[in-house]
């Protein structure tokens, strides 16, 4: 899978008004905190906490769509729904799909920070 299909660059750096410096800081950033996000959501999922989950994976899904990394974007919108919904364990089923996504993300960002760099 190469970075364009995780990651929408142009569209990132478009919607950071052509500015690449920024667009590189948004990438570091959510970079950064992106395992403590996702070890919020897996803790409300293990702790039947619908709405933290919601909220977790709302944000998160948030997040995604700012840096344009629609495929995990997806897999976190499904998630969110399921936890909005109180189906924890349809959620919990989304997870898998989430984590492997923001693997590929953090891959492909890895990549792009070390172009830049």
């Amino acid at each position: 899978m190469t970075t364009e299909e995780v990651l929408d660059l142009e569209g990132l750096v478009e919607g950071a008004g052509g500015d690449e410096a920024l667009a590189g800081r948004l990438l570091a950033r959510f970079q950064q905190d992106l395992p403590a996000r996702l070890e919020q959501l897996r803790t409300a999922l293990a702790t039947e906490d619908a709405e933290a989950a919601h909220r977790c994976a709302h944000s998160l899904k948030g997040s995604l769509a700012t840096i344009r990394a629609h495929q995990a974007h997806e897999a976190a919108q499904r998630l969110d729904e399921a936890a909005r919904q109180g189906a924890l364990a349809a959620a919990r089923r989304e997870l898998p799909a989430l984590e492997a996504a923001a693997g590929r993300l953090g891959a492909a960002i890895e990549e792009r920070l070390a172009d830049s760099a």
